[in-house]
């Protein structure tokens, strides 16, 4: 396990926490196949070293320009240099240091990996993703993903997504369009229109939409299932023709944290923080706490991590909603998730510090 401690990337024991090494002063740490990797310090430059010694293994200094970030493929690492609308170099780069290639272009925002594929978005608006295949010597984008205006999953080799394209701005708070499209060949497989009460949220919408909202709500995907927020309503549809189907609504009042996932939704209400579990056509339900969540931290199969407006870090089973954790006075808190234990870093007043749990089933 590592982490900053002050600036140097440091090594600690998962067992004990004591700490086993410190290197080099850097951000952004990503860990892939033994090796973590992180910016150095200065922007200029790649680091990889030994996840067990914290013995330096390679550097990376790219075309001299600022590397703004490293991330994670799981089997390697992807460097990004000069972002955000001017030429970048991305760099697909093996644990071993081996730099499989390099390639520039006009990007816009990180990359999204996806293994086996890494998206690199295009500037401007509406803005379309090159789509990299991470196992290709060459770097050539195998297709291109037109007109996407925000990406909401990518899965199963598919990617599902809000398309830029003319609408009724009307209804651009209550209605939702969403395409989905092969990433092996970039056709749009399914356009669908999603319209949940429409008649009603229509008539209600100055009720439902709070002046100055700039942006349509909340929209996840998950089973095979689409759920998206109108105001404060959460409306779940399978993924099929909208026309062919009715509705299920969720919750009637209260906002999506995080996303849907494993077949349940988080929802923060006026009366608590709810776990909710739509089925065919009801919906069982469980409050998991009174106080106020702030955000989802971290999540896996089984349990899900929010920080709260209390300082505390809890855990939820998502199978039945025990309390997993309850971790108090944890501020900007990062987790890391193995099968057997959760590493929770906190920013507390008294001093930032990690602590290990050993998981409960």
């Amino acid at each position: 396990m590592a982490a900053l401690a002050g600036k140097r990337v440091c090594g600690f024991s998962a067992s004990n926490g004591k700490r086993s090494w410190c290197g080099g002063t850097g951000y952004g740490l990503a860990y892939a196949s033994g090796t973590f990797a992180y910016v150095a310090s200065d922007g200029i430059g790649v680091r990889g070293i030994d996840a067990r010694t914290g013995r330096s293994l390679w550097r990376y200094d790219g075309s001299a320009a600022t590397v703004q970030s490293v991330w994670s493929t799981g089997a390697g690492f992807i460097a990004l240099e000069e972002a955000n609308g001017s030429n970048a170099t991305i760099a697909l780069i093996e644990p071993t240091g081996r730099v499989r290639w390099t390639t520039r272009l006009r990007v816009s925002g990180p990359p999204l990996v996806a293994p086996p594929f890494l998206l690199l978005r295009t500037p401007g608006i509406p803005g379309n993703f090159y789509v990299f295949h991470l196992s290709a010597r060459k770097p050539e984008p195998t297709i291109i993903v037109p007109s996407v205006l925000s990406v909401i999953d990518i899965r199963d080799q598919a990617i599902s997504f809000v398309p830029d394209i003319p609408d009724d701005i009307g209804l651009r708070f209550i209605t939702e369009n969403v395409w989905r499209a092969d990433l092996l060949t970039g056709i749009v497989r399914s356009r669908y229109r999603f319209t949940p009460d429409l008649a009603d949220n229509d008539a209600h919408e100055s009720d439902l939409i709070p002046p100055g909202t700039i942006a349509p709500g909340a929209i996840s995907v998950d089973r095979g299932s689409l759920f998206m927020a109108v105001g404060p309503r959460i409306y779940r549809y399978r993924f099929s023709e909208p026309d062919d189907q009715h509705p299920l609504l969720v919750s009637d009042h209260g906002a999506f944290i995080g996303r849907a996932q494993d077949g349940v939704v988080f929802v923060s209400r006026a009366d608590g923080f709810w776990m909710l579990r739509p089925g065919a056509t009801n919906i069982a339900s469980r409050r998991l706490s009174d106080r106020t969540v702030k955000d989802l931290v971290a999540s896996d199969r089984q349990t899900a991590y929010f920080s709260f407006a209390d300082r505390h870090v809890r855990a939820f089973s998502k199978g039945d909603g025990r309390t997993m954790l309850d971790l108090r006075d944890c501020d900007g808190a990062r987790i890391a998730l193995t099968r057997e234990s959760s590493f929770v870093a906190c920013a507390a007043p008294r001093g930032a510090r990690i602590i290990a749990y050993r998981r409960l089933r």
